[in-house]
C-alpha cells in the first residue's frame, strides 16, 4: 500500500525539500489532497507551494517524466527545453500563419526524428496535411479540436499513423501548447512539406 506522502506529485515533493521536516510536511500535504482540501495545509506550507507551482519553470512540471521519455532525454535537459518556452529568440514562425515553432535536438533513439513544441494561437486553424511517418503529440495548454471532432486537452497524446491525415483548429480562448515527435514530415495542403529531411 502506499504512503501517504507517496500521493504528492513529485514537483511537490521537491519543493518541500527546504523544509524544516520535509517529510511531516508531506503528510500533511497528502492528507490535504486525498480530503480535497477540506483540510488546508498550514499556511507556511501552502504559500510555499503556491510560489513553487507559479513558477514559469515550474508549470509543466507533471509533463517533465513524460516529455523526458518522449524525447529520449533525462530530466535535466528537458527542463531546459521548457525554459525556453520565455525566450522569445527561440521560437521560429511556420509557415502557417499564427503557429510558431521551437525546435530542439532530442535523444539517441529519436535522433532522427525531429523534435520540437509548436504554439498556436488562439483560434488558428492548422490546414490539412498528410503524415509522411508516425507523428506523436502530447498536449501541454490550451487544446485543439481535430476535424473528426475530437477534442485534445492538455496531458492528451495523440499519435498519427504514416498515411493518415487530418485538419486541426486550435482552442479559440487559450491556443494551443504541444509537443511534438515527427519522423519524416508532414505535407500541408497548400504550403508543402514541413519537416523530415
Amino acid at each position: 500500500m502506499n504512503e501517504p506522502k507517496d500521493l504528492v506529485p513529485q514537483f511537490l515533493v521537491d519543493a518541500l525539500a527546504d523544509s524544516e521536516d520535509p517529510s511531516a510536511d508531506a503528510y500533511e500535504l497528502a492528507g490535504a489532497l486525498s480530503h480535497g482540501f477540506e483540510q488546508r495545509p498550514p499556511s507556511a506550507l501552502r504559500a510555499r507551494l503556491l510560489e513553487t507551482v507559479s513558477r514559469r519553470d515550474e508549470r509543466y512540471a507533471p509533463f517533465w517524466q513524460r516529455l523526458g521519455e518522449m524525447f529520449d532525454l533525462p530530466l535535466d535537459k528537458m527542463r531546459r527545453v521548457l525554459a525556453d518556452l520565455h525566450s522569445p529568440e527561440r521560437w521560429q514562425p511556420a509557415p502557417i500563419p499564427g503557429v510558431s515553432l521551437l525546435h530542439f535536438a532530442g535523444g539517441p533513439q529519436v535522433a532522427a526524428a525531429d523534435c520540437g513544441l509548436v504554439r498556436l494561437a488562439p483560434g488558428t486553424p492548422f490546414p490539412e496535411h498528410s503524415h509522411l511517418g508516425r507523428e506523436l503529440v502530447l498536449v501541454l495548454a490550451g487544446g485543439y479540436s481535430e476535424d473528426t471532432g475530437k477534442i485534445f486537452a492538455p496531458g492528451d497524446a495523440h499519435e498519427m499513423l504514416p498515411g493518415t491525415a487530418h485538419s486541426l483548429r486550435a482552442d479559440a480562448e487559450h491556443g494551443c501548447l504541444f509537443a511534438v515527435l515527427l519522423s519524416a514530415g508532414i505535407e500541408i495542403q497548400g504550403v508543402g512539406r514541413l519537416g523530415g529531411t
